[in-house]
């Protein structure tokens, strides 16, 4: 007895169609895929109709930045590329043929359950332009916004995420087609919703309330009423949780979802009170969770509510919690376990690298060496990209600790566009300090460099002036006499001067107007030369002059709380002692003449 393939699907949803109660769409995929392997088609006819019975299960369903591969609400379960580059998706809906949207159609006016319904309504509605180029009829989104309100009634919370989904839908396809009567209809049925389902300590049956009626923009014309009725409802939750000695002390990120949403909605009605009042409720939550978890956690929760107490103008209480941090750093310094990797380098890979110092001699020794340790961004990226991919854990942001305190939150890029190049350029440049060791090494050991010959290199570079020799010369001297405290000290504000020296010689100015405005100026600083090329006050030319690589690089080295950021902690004095090794002296010397490989550009021959 031959089986016909699309009759078992029909019988399959068809179980699902008579049923009087709401389902997980994910269970009528389940059954189908238990009988659609090895299924043998007639013709292509018959494979056509079974992918439109199968695929409506298998669609995922969610809005993307970019429309996804369709521009439709209705998005491949899987992607991926073929050997051509071409994308792959399964689902794929350009599978999809203008017979199989009228069989859609007929399948949304011929199902009874809401949820089956709401389905193929709205593939037809979705759907019908990508596959047809015309518009759909809008009874499809009529019945789709109908459908998906009806099953939010019969779902009594055992569905809840996709019910959700299909109200919040529900509620955008009103929106869309500005049908008022199916607007208010979609915002009853959310409210009716969350009142029967929301669970107390599971925070996603209910903000979504907030989030479809009460939007910053583009949401549905409510009641007062009904307004008032949400803050309520999100201002009892929110009073528990923040209630000291409760559940949500070792919870705060929840209590702060909530909270935030009250925020935004009292700054959008210039509530100042309440807006404060929010913010320090959640603020003083992370500070109790930072009273009774191990430390590292605790010093990123009081980071947290020093930025808060922030944004709510509290300056007594970001004074008071940011000291609570500095007392809490050396407890984070003893938590925090030592890590070592061995790493083997052949002794003949050692050798050659030094014998080819030696070829070069020392004044072109100095400039690979220089040249040869900044890294290619480009490069760096793509080494990341790898990296993540064969280890995923790599992905997760990670904290930096400095100076017994959390220096930066690598994975926040907000307001930081050079934060991801500067950290995997510290990364790199930590790994390969080994080389840039024995370079130096070799230079002042065995091929005798001194310090007068390093200024002779130096010098050519115009940045550095003559004045300003003899001081980069003690500089040098004090690194060779293994003074490597003062050499750092000495050598970092030549440096610095040097690249203000470069906004001069690059059509920039040197100083700016002093803060405190009244006539006074002030020289400029590293941040004013290393600005981001996409920074409004950059200097373009300086930026053009330096490149991406060495800007970036300086960035690194110097001034970035997400780099090695020398010159700050040095400057502003959070170095100890221990800091000073030799390490950081050679680091400093190789910055010193990386930057001297700008040279002034020779004049033309004369004709």
């Amino acid at each position: 007895m031959e089986i016909d393939p699309l009759q078992v699907l029909l019988k399959i949803v068809g179980r699902f169609d008579d049923r009087t109660d709401s389902f997980a769409l994910r269970k009528v995929m389940g059954k189908i895929n238990n009988v659609i392997k090895g299924m043998k088609y007639a013709n292509d006819e018959e494979r056509k109709y079974v992918w439109a019975e199968c695929a409506p299960w298998e669609f995922s369903t969610h809005d993307t930045d970019d429309g996804g591969p369709w521009t439709t609400y209705f998005q491949p379960m899987m992607m991926e590329s073929n050997d051509a580059g071409e994308y792959v998706a399964r689902p794929d809906l350009r599978m999809a043929t203008p017979e199989i949207i009228e069989y859609w159609g007929v399948r949304a006016e011929e199902t009874k359950n809401p949820v089956i319904k709401a389905r193929y309504a709205d593939l037809v509605w979705d759907t019908t332009w990508f596959v047809t180029q015309e518009k759909p009829e809008i009874k499809f989104a009529h019945m789709a916004i109908d459908s998906y309100i009806a099953a939010s009634a019969l779902d009594h919370g055992a569905e809840k995420c996709d019910t959700r989904e299909g109200l919040t839908r529900a509620l955008q396809l009103a929106l869309k087609i500005q049908d008022k009567a199916r607007i208010g209809n979609a915002v009853g049925a959310t409210v009716a919703f969350v009142a029967k389902t929301a669970e107390d300590d599971h925070i996603g049956t209910y903000c979504y309330l907030f989030d479809n009626l009460l939007p910053l923009e583009k949401g549905p014309t409510i009641s007062p009423e009904t307004e008032k009725g949400i803050i309520d409802f999100l201002e009892t939750k929110f009073a528990v949780m923040t209630t000291p000695g409760g559940m949500w002390d070792v919870d705060p990120n929840s209590p702060e979802q909530v909270g935030l949403r009250l925020v935004a909605y009292y700054r959008r009605k210039r509530m100042e009170t309440d807006r404060v009042r929010v913010l320090r409720a959640i603020a003083e939550a992370f500070e109790r969770r930072a009273a009774k978890i191990a430390p590292m956690i605790g010093m990123k929760d009081l980071q947290r509510a020093s930025e808060l107490y922030v944004e709510a103008g509290c300056r007594k209480e970001v004074e008071r919690v940011r000291r609570t941090g500095h007392k809490l750093g050396p407890k984070v310094a003893g938590s925090m376990g030592k890590i070592e990797v061995e790493m083997e380098i052949p002794n003949t890979d050692v050798e050659k690298f030094k014998a080819h110092l030696t070829k070069l001699g020392i004044p072109k020794a100095i400039a690979w060496l220089a040249q040869q340790f900044v890294p290619g961004q480009d490069d760096l990226e793509k080494q990341e990209v790898a990296l993540d991919k064969e280890y995923p854990l790599r992905a997760l942001s990670p904290q930096l600790f400095a100076n017994n305190q959390l220096a930066a939150d690598i994975g926040d890029t907000r307001g930081d566009p050079d934060g991801e190049a500067v950290w995997r350029t510290s990364e790199h440049l930590q790994l390969q300090q080994c080389w840039l060791h024995w370079g130096f090494d070799h230079l002042f050991e065995t091929m005798d460099l001194t310090a007068e010959q390093a200024v002779e290199f130096v010098e050519e570079c115009p940045l550095y002036e003559e004045d300003r020799l003899s001081i980069i010369r003690a500089g040098l001297q004090a690194h060779l006499d293994k003074d490597y405290l003062k050499a750092v000290h000495v050598l970092i504000p030549q440096i610095e001067k040097a690249l203000v020296n470069l906004l001069y010689h690059t059509g920039g100015a040197t100083i700016k107007s002093h803060q405190s405005g009244r006539g006074v100026m002030q020289q400029k600083s590293i941040n004013d030369v290393l600005r981001h090329p996409d920074d409004p006050m950059v200097n373009t030319n300086t930026t053009e002059t330096l490149g991406p690589d060495l800007r970036v690089h300086l960035v690194a080295v110097l001034s970035h709380p997400k780099g090695l950021n020398i010159r700050n902690a040095v400057c502003h004095g959070l170095w100890p002692a221990d800091n000073f090794t030799k390490t950081a002296s050679e680091r400093v010397l190789h910055t010193l003449f990386a930057l001297a490989l700008l040279r002034k550009e020779s004049d033309p021959e004369p004709p």
